[in-house]
């Protein structure tokens, strides 16, 4: 599959400003400024620093799992980590409510900084592992699996296709149904001006007897 044209990191990195700034209660994260940098980045900053009152309060640091490989990633944030630093995973998957009902859902893992201090890789990654199946699980769906990041877009591509033809699919019935309407008015039309032409016609030929009744009595007289 040839490379999708958006950087995906940069892409991933920068959704998490709305988000953060949306769910900053919940995080326990008192921050009233954020700063993204989705690229290269200055020396001793993060992809992502949270500022209170001017001062900077934390820094996250980003990794897509552009694979859908949940531990590599993992391993490649844990190298990366920094001093001061909280991680972020991002992940794609298929939320499967049956084996009909499929959602493809970003999921968003936030690690603080002593869980790369005091745990090791093997046992963080089960731990994430059992949090995804509960909450998985919370959310009603019965599994979940990781989705590479391309594959994650191409489906959304393919859903947004459908719904397009769907769309469209829907406009030419309505198209369809308002032209079959026009017809029968207009066949409903005709058929009244025709009733109405006969209806004239047959009061003419009343009026035609009537007035020939009418001559008849007045030679009588």
């Amino acid at each position: 599959m040839p490379p999708h044209p958006i950087d995906i990191g940069k892409f991933s990195t920068r959704s998490l400003d709305v988000i953060l700034r949306d769910l900053r209660e919940e995080l326990q994260l008192d921050f009233d400024e954020i700063i993204v940098h989705p690229g290269p980045q200055p020396r001793d900053s993060a992809d992502i620093e949270l500022f209170k009152q001017g001062r900077i309060i934390g820094k996250i640091n980003v990794k897509t799992a552009v694979s859908g490989d949940l531990k590599a990633t993992l391993r490649k944030l844990t190298d990366s980590i920094r001093t001061g630093e909280m991680g972020a995973i991002i992940l794609f998957a298929l939320c499967y409510r049956d084996e009909e009902h499929v959602d493809t859902k970003m999921i968003i893992v936030l690690l603080p900084e002593d869980v790369f201090k005091y745990y090791k890789l093997p046992d963080v990654y089960e731990v994430l592992q059992e949090k995804i199946r509960n909450k998985a699980k919370t959310e009603n769906y019965i599994r979940i699996e990781f989705l590479a990041v391309n594959d994650a877009i191409e489906l959304i591509r393919a859903k947004e296709a459908i719904l397009a033809r769907d769309m469209a699919e829907a406009a030419y019935n309505a198209v369809k149904e308002a032209k079959e309407m026009a017809n029968k008015a207009y066949n409903a039309a005709k058929e009244a001006k025709e009733e109405s032409k006969k209806t004239k016609e047959a009061l003419n030929k009343l009026e035609n007897k009537v007035d020939r009744i009418l001559d008849l009595l007045s030679k009588k007289e």
